[in-house]
């Protein structure tokens, strides 16, 4: 067992040393890996020393409302100074990370998962929303879920229902819902999808069920009150 951990870790490992040497050139030059919007937006949003009220943008709001990933347990590295470049790594590592991870278990091929994993974590949207942390942290996300639900397509089990809930609440919390509705409406397709070959396709379909529904539960402590503030403003 500790065995297989420690090759996970590798792989981990192995894709977060690419993506510090394919951003090197950014790196060593000592800016923020961010450009656009993202540099007056979500660079200051990162930097700035959140309390519970925004009192400046739409006569002030709580930040507990605000889907820009007060929320999300990742975002807690924004108290280590000097951590935003390495935030914007982390999400290009998990994501190629998930994506080697779904597609090595769904084939058993290391080489497809690796090429999955780069192909999805330097495709155009991850590329493109560069400096936007609030949507790459999300979408790093979405390869786990579908992780999750290839792991109960096989069998199911309470660590991957679980794991399943966890990876669509931190691709909930992580920033901007879009990307929680694309996750979400790919995964109802793919468990369709394999449902229809199952034999057991209803305790499969009830399994990735309940894990949906815990998952929204877990984010609903930020969904439910950016509702409220959508609706309000």
């Amino acid at each position: 067992m500790w065995r297989m951990r420690a090759w996970w870790a590798l792989v981990f490992c192995a894709f977060a040393a690419f993506f510090i040497a394919f951003f090197s050139p950014v790196l060593l030059s000592h800016v923020y890996l961010t450009s656009g919007d993202g540099q007056t937006l979500a660079l200051p949003a990162y930097l700035h020393t959140h309390g519970m009220w925004e009192p400046n943008i739409m006569l002030g709001y709580p930040w507990a409302s605000s889907l820009n990933a007060f929320w999300y347990p990742l975002w807690q590295l924004r108290l280590i100074p000097g951590s935003f470049n390495a935030y914007m790594l982390l999400a290009y590592t998990l994501a190629a990370f998930g994506g080697f991870g779904l597609v090595f278990r769904a084939t058993r091929s290391a080489l497809g998962g690796i090429v999955a994993g780069l192909a999805y974590s330097l495709g155009g949207f991850m590329i493109g929303h560069l400096g936007h942390y609030d949507v790459v942290h999300p979408a790093a996300w979405t390869p786990f879920v579908l992780w999750s639900m290839v792991e109960l397509e096989r069998r199911i089990s309470a660590a991957w229902m679980v794991a399943a809930a966890v990876s669509i609440g931190l691709c909930a919390v992580a920033g901007q819902p879009q990307v929680l509705g694309y996750t979400l409406f790919v995964a109802v397709f793919y468990v369709c999808a394999m449902a229809v070959r199952r034999p057991q396709r209803r305790a499969y379909i009830t399994a990735c069920a309940v894990a949906a529904a815990l998952g929204i539960g877990l984010c609903a402590v930020a969904l439910l009150p950016a509702a409220e503030l959508a609706h309000a403003s």
